[in-house]
């Protein structure tokens, strides 16, 4: 049994390793452009179509990924405290602020991040973007 103390201590070492080099502000900020960039790049490929037709399955998924990109926002707001849906001046006053972490809310960034990313994927999987290679066969 001198065994499980051992090894609690050393998963609270890794633990708290873990937190110390984890930057979850700037892992939810990174995580919010690349989705940035894939909203950005579906809604041009498939512009004249989705305004042909907001119904079809492809728009009604890009509309669900801007969806899910704002709650990952609003998460990311209240996990570092700064305001939800700031105006121009609260926006430039909070770029100054560092994030203040509000632990309760870490749950709700961290399921938002993971929703957005699985429907990124999915989206990825379910309408992939044209091949950018040329050339004759």
């Amino acid at each position: 049994m001198r065994f499980v103390p051992k090894l609690c201590m050393v998963l609270l070492n890794v633990v708290a390793i873990l937190a110390i080099t984890c930057n979850i502000p700037a892992d939810a900020r990174n995580s919010l452009a690349t989705a940035q960039g894939v909203i950005q790049s579906a809604q041009s490929q498939h512009q004249a179509e989705c305004s042909a037709n907001p119904s079809l399955a492809v728009c009604t998924a890009i509309n669900n990924l801007v969806k899910l990109q704002n709650v990952a926002i609003d998460g990311l707001e209240t996990y570092c405290g700064w305001p939800a849906r700031p105006t121009a001046a609260q926006l430039a006053a909070a770029s100054q602020t560092p994030c203040t972490k509000n632990a309760p809310a870490l749950t709700i960034l961290t399921t938002a991040l993971q929703n957005l990313n699985v429907a990124i994927a999915d989206f990825k999987g379910s309408f992939p973007a044209p091949s950018t290679t040329g050339g004759a066969n």
